[in-house]
């Protein structure tokens, strides 16, 4: 299935039309776009917090001693989980009431006293539901970096890029339970680096390169594809059957060496519609849209009018414009 993008124009009756249409697209930060980055992500359409409950599962049922019924089999024992977890508690525990009242409270502290939650599935991370005095809500578990039962927080120690459109991250653990590195990205397009314009953190799917035992720990080299022209920041959790401690450290900024490409022109442009009534013409014009390694900010229409008299004089005019209206149709 190929995009049509269509746009209607009016012109004068007088005038014969020869259209022109040219792609725009964000090259090297030429242009400033408003376009929502998250749709670009590898992992858009998984939710950071299934991802970490799916790995969670996969933990508790890999280990027969985590299992409530170890003769289960594995993927039954995963469903099980899956149906179940989001009632557990989370490692850690809650803060005292004495803790909140005794503090100065703010106007949107108290809003956030509207029972936010039920469950520590119901928070962010590793954040668990606690009841304050005014109602429970989401708070900073305390004991987490401290549980000798969730794996120890993972170090990203390096990056390099390779061939490719490919960077490959060296993490550092010291975990000594079965466990699974979840990796998640950040990143945003442009010429230069600015941390104010990444988008939310989104997991990313990764492919392991190797594992080294180095002591008491491990390096794990693992790698994953790259946007042309984006800006990136990664960081790594080590999750196991109890959960995790929180992630690491944000990586150093890195994007690849080489400038995306530019994109071939739309093809395909047909006048799929004309209409005249009485003092102009109404045309519909369509086109496919060629893909590109950015998001496209606007395409550029030219036509020139060519006028019926002696002088044969034409007229060029040219108008930017965003997607319209899109429609599908078999390629």
């Amino acid at each position: 299935m190929s995009k049509i993008l269509s746009f209607i124009a009016l012109f004068p009756p007088i005038f014969k039309i020869l259209f022109l249409l040219q792609y725009l697209s964000l090259i090297n930060g030429e242009y400033v776009s408003h376009y929502n980055t998250a749709v670009l992500q590898h992992c858009s359409a998984i939710d950071v917090k299934d991802k970490i409950v799916e790995l969670q599962c996969y933990a508790k049922c890999a280990a027969d001693g985590a299992r409530t019924v170890p003769e289960l089999d594995s993927q039954v024992c995963y469903q099980q989980c899956r149906k179940t977890i989001h009632r557990e508690p989370r490692r850690g525990f809650c803060p005292s009431k004495q803790d909140f009242t005794t503090q100065e409270v703010s106007p949107i502290q108290r809003l956030s006293c509207l029972d936010n939650c039920i469950y520590d599935a119901d928070c962010p991370v590793v954040q668990k539901c606690c009841d304050i005095g005014c109602g429970p809500v989401c708070v900073d578990a305390l004991g987490i970096r401290e549980d000798a039962l969730l794996p120890p927080i993972p170090k990203i120690l390096k990056y390099k890029l390779t061939r490719g459109n490919k960077v490959e991250l060296t993490i550092e653990s010291s975990a000594n339970s079965t466990y699974y590195c979840h990796v998640e990205v950040r990143y945003h397009f442009g010429v230069s680096f600015a941390e104010r314009k990444l988008g939310a953190w989104q997991c990313q799917l990764v492919e392991k390169i190797a594992e080294i035992s180095v002591g008491h720990s491990k390096r794990i080299d693992i790698s994953f594809n790259l946007k042309p022209g984006h800006w990136y920041q990664a960081r790594v959790a080590a999750i196991n059957a109890y959960g995790f401690r929180g992630y690491s450290e944000p990586s150093a900024e890195f994007r690849l060496i080489h400038h995306p490409k530019p994109p071939k022109s739309p093809a395909d442009l047909q006048v799929a519609a004309a209409a005249f009534d009485g003092r102009h013409y109404k045309l519909k014009i369509t086109w496919c849209p060629s893909k590109s390694n950015l998001p496209i900010e606007k395409y550029k229409i030219i036509w020139s009018l060519y006028v019926r008299n002696k002088d044969e004089s034409v007229i060029t005019n040219e108008a930017y414009v965003k997607d319209v209206s899109i429609t599908k149709r078999k390629s």
